[in-house]
């Protein structure tokens, strides 16, 4: 699985002191999370869906084109 760079937190602090802002990062974070699985578990369904519709042209082409098989 491929980790987005947005997703890597360092635990050491900044050089300069200042607070990173974490607090958007992680109100952000399921979000992102949430948007990305929503879309492969989409990604998946329309492969599966295509794979079908594919292999049903090809059965019926198949029909068509030999009947008394």
């Amino acid at each position: 699985m491929v980790v987005a760079a947005e997703e890597r937190v360092s635990t050491a602090p900044p050089a300069d002191g200042s607070r990173t802002g974490r607090l958007i990062d992680s109100a952000v974070d399921p979000f992102k999370k949430t948007v990305r699985r929503y879309r492969t578990t989409l990604r998946m369904f329309l492969d599966v869906g295509i794979g079908v519709v594919l292999q049903q042209t090809q059965m019926n082409d198949r029909e068509r084109r030999f009947p008394d098989r």
